[in-house]
Parts: structure tokens; C-alpha cells; sequence
């Protein structure tokens, strides 16, 4: 498939309840675009815990929600650790570094668990 423009990364941070989840909405529905969310997420992960902000600041600190955490409970599969890809302490490396087919696959990766993990979540 191609495409006729570059791909576009939205990444919003801010304050709890300053918009960041409305913002990241409107734009992926005028640009059609894939929303990754960590509302979404905590709400699949946590249904019945999650529901207010104070709800996520007793909870917050209980859990972890890296991907590597989530790959292994949702996908039953052991994401490359940067830590692999790297190494660490003196002998840790930058990652252009690296190989570019490593670094590919360690990203590529990370996408893939990524899109099956927020399908099974919101799904």
C-alpha cells in the first residue's frame, strides 16, 4: 500500500484532567487515525477500579503497565528487553549503535505487541 504522506506521531502529556484524552480523540477521528490510549488501557486492565481520577491515584502506584508486563498477560510472549538490544552499565551501547535490522525488529516488535494488546483491550 502506499501512501501519499509521511506518517504523523501525536504524543500529548500534561496534568490529569487537562484534556490530553479529548485532544488525542478529536485528532484521530479528523485524521483517521490509530489511538493508543492510557485511559483506554487502564480501563481494560482495570475495569472494575478504574473510574474516576481519584480511583487512578489509589490504584496508580499498585501496578505496573509497561509493555513487556503486558505482552507476557495479554500475548503470552516475551518482548526483546532494551537491555538486550544495548546492554547495560559500561558496556551499554546507543542505539544507532546498534544493527538497523535489530533495531527494527526490537521496534517492530514493540508496534506489533503494541496494536494486538489495544485491540484485545478495547475490542
Amino acid at each position: 500500500m502506499k501512501h501519499s504522506s509521511p506518517a504523523v506521531l501525536h504524543l500529548l502529556c500534561g496534568k490529569i484532567a487537562s484534556g490530553k484524552s479529548t485532544l488525542a480523540r478529536q485528532l484521530a477521528e479528523a485524521h483517521g487515525s490509530v489511538l493508543i490510549s492510557e485511559d483506554q488501557w487502564l480501563a481494560g486492565l482495570y475495569p472494575e477500579q478504574i473510574h474516576s481520577i481519584a480511583d487512578y491515584l489509589l490504584h496508580a502506584g499498585e501496578r505496573t503497565h509497561n509493555l513487556d508486563e503486558l505482552a507476557r498477560k495479554y500475548l503470552g510472549h516475551e518482548n526483546i528487553s532494551i537491555t538486550d538490544l544495548i546492554g547495560k552499565g559500561k558496556k551499554q551501547c546507543r542505539m544507532d549503535q546498534v544493527e538497523v535490522a535489530r533495531v527494527a525488529e526490537y521496534a517492530g516488535e514493540d508496534a506489533d505487541a503494541t496494536w494486538r494488546i489495544e485491540q484485545i483491550l478495547t475490542g
